[in-house]
């Protein structure tokens, strides 16, 4: 299997250095990154650290993990005090762009030369990037599709739906079939879950250059959030909700709980992002799932279809860290040759640097390496919506999908108040 080949063809192939600062006094260095269930991402992030420490005599790395909710609420507090982290995981665009323009996060643009600039295009650098400066820098991509039961689709006779329309014929036909069981699961209670669905679904209705426009705040002020897509999006979601696509109680399911509801048979599908394919098999459904795209909405424009939800992921370097050279070094290692493949082998992280992936394509897990040999197909990523817009909006549309899919507040209504929200943080800038 011709992994790098692959990843050369979605421009995501470079090849990275490392710069190595070695202190003369013990020092510590502060990481930050999300929390994992997966015995692969845990047992690589000890190799990295053990590496990145056998490589810095004198440096202890205090690697701390937090779930994704309270550090993205928690992560600018803490940026902002003395007790924040030296170098942080983030998503990138609007997650990172916000850190930078309240001055919490370094610019790494210097720090880069002599390291990932050596080998790293700069238009890679863009979902970090504001006014021509570098303020973070990517080391993987993930991607979101379909995961489904294999085995009950095949024992079925069924094929997993390309279209919308074959997907709410499925919503009828599959708890007959599978003992009440749902045609998918949705895990809302943490409401990042809901919010993929959305930013899937408009992303076919809007076009996903139309929505980081208005994500973006680059519309008008009297434009902004009113293509009527935007409704079609929330009106498709509440039709899942009441056709019974998902499971019950979906706003009271953690994501966690979804993912468990689908590998122990009370789902037959889970919109999943790649690091969930380990997680999964450590549930004991090891080889009984295959992926598929996220079907396509048969009344949208047909050009705003052949798109995958995913994003660029990478790490930034606090503006109050004392060691920004020691942090540039870890960010370094994170795209060697090496660990790139490794992280692809035991991570699922989706390298920017495929150079040594050859050698262990036998390792990568299989349906990593099917997205891999996918992603080309697809005309690029369609924007998530928790991750490219203003803060302030991704909490009134965060709790508007949640209320929407109860019924307690109706697409027009949610998206006047998004329209409303973003005139005024539009007027203000």
């Amino acid at each position: 299997m011709q992994l790098s080949k692959t990843l050369k063809s979605t421009a995501l192939a470079t090849g990275l250095g490392l710069a190595l600062a070695v202190p003369t006094l013990a020092q510590e260095l502060k990481v930050w990154e999300l929390s994992s269930t997966s015995d692969g991402v845990n047992q690589n992030w000890e190799d990295v650290i053990a590496q990145f420490e056998a490589e810095h005599p004198g440096v202890t790395v205090k690697f701390e993990t937090f779930d994704g909710e309270s550090y993205k609420k928690g992560l600018a507090v803490a940026l902002a005090s003395n007790n924040g982290p030296d170098v942080f995981f983030n998503w990138g665009s609007e997650d990172s762009i916000s850190l930078a323009r309240n001055g919490l996060v370094a610019d790494v643009s210097e720090l880069g030369e002599g390291r990932w600039l050596d080998y790293i295009g700069e238009e890679m650098l863009g979902p970090f990037s504001m006014d021509g400066k570098a303020y973070g820098v990517p080391t993987h991509s993930i991607a979101v599709y379909m995961y489904y039961n294999k085995d009950f689709f095949a024992e079925n006779n069924m094929e997993f739906p390309k279209t919308s329309d074959e997907m709410f014929e499925a919503c009828k036909k599959v708890p007959e079939m599978a003992g009440g069981a749902a045609f998918t699961v949705l895990g809302n209670k943490d409401q990042w879950r809901g919010i993929h669905y959305v930013s899937m679904i408009t992303s076919q209705y809007v076009g996903s250059e139309n929505m980081l426009k208005d994500m973006r705040l680059l519309n008008d002020a009297d434009e902004l959030f009113t293509d009527p897509g935007y409704v079609k999006a929330l009106e498709f979601i509440a039709r899942m909700e009441k056709d019974g696509c998902f499971q019950p109680g979906v706003n009271a399911t953690t994501a966690d709980m979804s993912d468990a509801i689908f590998t122990s048979g009370g789902g037959m599908s889970d919109y999943c992002g790649t690091w969930c394919a380990s997680g999964f098999d450590n549930q004991g459904f090891d080889g009984k799932y295959a992926i598929a795209p996220f079907p396509a909405i048969s009344d949208a424009p047909k050009e705003n279809q052949n798109y995958i939800l995913g994003l660029t992921e990478g790490f930034q370097i606090s503006a109050k860290s004392e060691h920004k050279e020691l942090a540039a070094d870890f960010v370094s290692l994170l795209l060697t040759d090496e660990v790139q493949a490794q992280r692809l082998v035991k991570a699922a992280r989706i390298p920017l640097n495929g150079a040594n992936v050859d050698q262990y394509a036998d390792e990568v897990h299989p349906t990593i390496q099917e997205v891999v040999a996918d992603l080309p197909n697809y005309d690029g990523f369609a924007p998530i919506l928790d991750v490219d817009l203003n803060g302030k909006l991704v909490d009134v549309y965060k709790r508007g999908i949640q209320d929407v899919i109860d019924g307690r507040t109706s697409p027009e209504e949610l998206m006047a108040t998004v329209q409303e929200e973003a005139k005024k943080i539009k007027n203000a800038m």
